[in-house]
């Protein structure tokens, strides 16, 4: 879902040029203290969490089902998309690198790569018409996430998260489609 970029009634400074991710993970904690408490860096650099326990559980179960999702497609697949993405969103990604502009480059965290995982998915199921229902369920759940955050229906999210991260995992899809012609599903 993204992390939330701002408030209703309030705006946080976004990315500035060359600024690192800890200072801005520092100024977010300064704006809103309740995210160092939940917040979650399990390789001890990147905060995949949220503003709020309801985002951040609602991010995780996402993030879940399309693990299972994509280890019901090819676990070895599975595995190069959701740690490729971990090992982006650690290096390159919490460097500022965005596919469109810096502006929210650190405001993408667990969105951005469960929707890799997510594009993967995609592939999946509209060029190679997988039928496989966990596939099926775990993509729409994915989609359903991410029309809301784009209707902004419960705040804002970055929605840049979520286009890039879909737009890699179709190119992942596509990409290891080549190298694992034989698909081993493990659920």
């Amino acid at each position: 879902m993204g992390i939330q970029t701002s408030v209703p009634s309030q705006r946080r400074r976004l990315t500035e040029e060359g600024e690192s991710y800890e200072k801005w993970f520092e100024e977010l904690v300064e704006f809103d203290p309740k995210v160092k408490e939940i917040a979650f860096r399990p390789f001890g650099g990147y905060n995949y969490s949220y503003d709020e326990a309801w985002m951040r559980d609602a991010s995780f179960s996402i993030w879940a089902f399309v693990t299972l999702g994509s280890i019901g497609v090819d676990w070895r697949e599975a595995g190069i998309v959701l740690g490729g993405s971990l090992w982006a969103q650690e290096t390159v990604k919490k460097d500022g690198w965005a596919l469109w502009g810096k502006e929210g480059a650190h405001a993408m965290g667990a969105s951005w790569v469960h929707n890799v995982q997510a594009g993967y998915l995609f592939y999946h199921m509209i060029f190679r018409r997988n039928k496989r229902w966990l596939v099926w369920l775990a993509a729409l759940y994915e989609a359903g996430a991410d029309i809301v955050c784009f209707t902004e229906i419960w705040g804002k999210f970055s929605n840049q998260a979520h286009a890039e991260g879909l737009l890699f995992g179709l190119m992942s899809g596509f990409l290891l489609d080549y190298v694992f012609k034989k698909k081993r599903p493990l659920i």
